[in-house]
């Protein structure tokens, strides 16, 4: 990639400044831009025959430098206030944090023309998530080039605020039905992953439609300048298997990383043709529930087409890919094993899409990262 880069080794969130909560990354300038779109070609029936699915955009990408106000970084949630009145749940000490919170992004600005084009990954967050819980791994990639674009899901996500400006909070009702459906009593284990797959294959089409609008705006917004011919796909728990389904539902997607999501359906039986890493935490396998979903992926993992990686990170948690519990955290000493696991995901999400989205020569093992061989990397290669 030419692009020039500060560094390799970009540093998640290696600073919190706590007067105004501004995240810290490289000096690359990033700009940010949101989109409220309707599918209005596929409807969510499980949620009433009227329910086009609808999506919330956010695109972090590298950016000509800023004039005046354009100058001032964005708030990390733009539109929090406007969505407040319809959430529940949300204390008033984390409001008050999350009102403070600004990215290193901004508003407006127009995409670096360094490069005629780009690389672009698609994300999506985990379920009840939302993409500016990610805006520390998006800025960092788009320090190094890429263009990240964050999708807000109906229904799974936080929320989402459509494009005629109604907030629609998060639903999880599929979900809760699902859960509450007892194997084999009420259905089959085969039945209950078919099931889920359906709707982890909706996450999935909600992907392509956002990859499909890109193509639409590429030359009037981004000045011609996204490649989205072959492009990334990740995500965190739900999202990172509705990057996996929309992998296989389109082969423009031609690398997928999945931060310690569970797919279902057909790409749990099939897995995927394209090269695809697995970042997950490193649990106890004298645990049988433990060992039961571990060799679950490894099978997945020998089923991928391209090459697959297996990353797996002592002391993370399932929700140890958000960054929302060190957005919260105020106390550094308790911040920083956080810090610390997000860093090393982005190494490994920087190089895997180098190597696969870009043709580079990128060392994937933990020792060419800095990293200890307390992080374990399984590989399988594909059948060349």
């Amino acid at each position: 990639m030419s692009y020039t880069r500060t560094s390799k080794c970009v540093l998640v969130l290696l600073s919190l400044m706590f007067a105004g909560f501004v995240i810290e990354s490289y000096s690359q300038w990033k700009g940010v831009k949101s989109f409220a779109w309707t599918d209005r070609s596929r409807t969510d029936t499980f949620y009433g025959k009227d329910e086009y699915r609808e999506v919330s955009v956010t695109v972090w990408y590298p950016a000509e430098p800023c004039e005046g106000k354009q100058c001032e970084y964005a708030p990390l949630i733009s539109d929090l206030d406007k969505a407040l009145p319809k959430l529940n749940g949300v204390s008033d000490e984390t409001i008050e944090k999350l009102r403070t919170l600004r990215s290193k992004s901004r508003s407006g600005l127009k995409i670096s023309k360094q490069r005629d084009k780009y690389p672009v990954l698609l994300f999506s967050p985990s379920l009840g998530g939302h993409t500016a819980f990610h805006t520390g791994l998006a800025e960092a990639l788009a320090d190094l080039g890429y263009v990240v674009v964050g999708v807000n899901h109906k229904f799974e996500s936080w929320y989402i605020i459509n494009e005629e400006g109604r907030v629609i909070p998060e639903n999880h009702r599929f979900h809760d039905e699902l859960k509450e459906l007892r194997i084999p009593e009420d259905i089959t284990a085969d039945g209950y992953r078919e099931k889920r797959g359906e709707r982890l294959r909706i996450l999935g089409e909600d992907l392509i439609f956002v990859l499909n609008k890109l193509g639409e705006l590429n030359e009037s917004v981004f000045g011609g300048r996204l490649e989205l011919s072959s492009v990334g796909a990740f995500g965190h728990s739900v999202g990172g298997a509705a990057a996996m389904e929309a992998a296989n539902l389109d082969r423009r997607i031609a690398a997928v990383i999945n931060f310690d999501g569970t797919p279902s359906g057909q790409v749990l039986k099939e897995g995927i043709k394209q090269p695809f890493m697995m970042i997950e935490d490193k649990k106890d396998l004298t645990q049988p529930g433990n060992k039961i979903q571990f060799d679950r992926r490894q099978d997945l993992c020998e089923k991928v087409g391209g090459d697959c990686y297996r990353v797996l990170i002592p002391g993370a948690s399932h929700n140890s890919f958000s960054e929302f519990g060190v957005l919260m955290e105020t106390d550094f000493s308790k911040r920083k094993p956080g810090i610390d696991i997000l860093d090393t995901t982005l190494r490994f999400v920087e190089s895997f899409f180098d190597s696969y989205l870009l043709g580079e020569d990128a060392d994937l093992l933990p020792s060419s990262k800095g990293i200890g061989p307390e992080v374990e990397v399984i590989v399988k290669r594909a059948t060349r």
